[in-house]
């Protein structure tokens, strides 16, 4: 009877809507805070690179815009592979490149330091390209409306608080030991999602098995309505990515803020959007 027991409970578990859909629930939006932690948590730290490895401003900015230009690279690519290995495997490699960034405080060298923030940007395309058809698995159509709301918030969540507390973080540490406390929960992350990760066996294997050519991404990139949301989308995450990267330096530098309070100030970009 235990075993029946067990088999009724991971039978329910498995299936689209049932309680379980709750666990996958708040390992999306963890998945979603842990993007948005680390993806601008460097930029009120941009003083503190450029006088510690001697290098100039446009260098600077690419630890801000590079895991952007990974994540808006590899986003397309990121889909038709994820066609390919499952949504499961999606969030392990995209859970894994976040918390690589755990290492920054032993990075060497700018280099260094920039190739596993280019990690971030991998782990962000893997993630949010995921999360619509992981959503649409374990939640109903009116649910899903809610659950998008809850991970634009939570990403922006993460934006605000690291881009707040970089610099006071900075102050009681080395500024790349305040970037690896950002990720560290990205380890956490992994190993519960290797845990306690499921996707919904039939609907997995329709998106896994659906294998888009290229001639079908070039059919849906010519579609009117795509188009029109891609500009949409770049125009405000151009705007936002500059404002969000570089005003704690402008307002450090050129007003006389001190970096703890222009990170503060800027934190409160994205919080308004929460």
């Amino acid at each position: 009877m235990a075993n029946n027991a067990s088999e009724d409970i991971s039978n329910q578990s498995a299936q689209p809507f049932g309680r379980y859909r709750f666990v996958m629930a708040a390992m999306v939006l963890a998945a979603h805070l842990s993007v948005g932690r680390n993806v601008f948590a460097v930029s009120p730290l941009l003083p503190f690179a450029i006088d510690g490895y001697g290098i100039n401003r446009t260098a600077a900015g690419l630890l801000v815009s590079m895991p952007l230009l990974v994540a808006a690279t590899l986003g397309l690519p990121c889909g038709m592979m994820i066609s390919r290995i499952g949504l499961g495997r999606a969030f392990t490699l995209g859970w894994a490149a976040v918390a690589l960034v755990s290492f920054s405080a032993l990075t060497p060298n700018f280099i260094t330091l920039l190739v596993l923030r280019s990690g971030i940007g991998l782990g962000f395309a893997l993630i949010i390209t995921a999360t619509g058809p992981l959503l649409m698995q374990w939640f109903r159509p009116k649910e899903v409306l809610v659950m998008n709301a809850l991970t634009s918030a939570v990403l922006s969540l993460g934006i605000a608080l690291s881009v707040a507390t970089a610099a006071p973080l900075a102050g009681l540490m080395a500024w790349q030991s305040a970037l690896t406390v950002f990720a560290l929960p990205g380890i956490a992350g992994l190993v519960a999602w290797l845990a306690l990760g499921k996707t919904s066996g039939s609907i997995s294997r329709s998106v896994s098995g659906a294998n888009m050519s290229l001639r079908q991404v070039a059919a849906v990139l010519r579609n009117r309505t795509v188009a029109l949301l891609l500009l949409a989308d770049a125009g405000v995450l151009v705007q936002y990515a500059a404002f969000t990267g570089w005003l704690p330096t402008f307002y450090n530098e050129y007003r006389g803020i001190s970096l703890s309070q222009a990170g503060f100030i800027t934190g409160l970009l994205p919080l308004v959007g929460v």
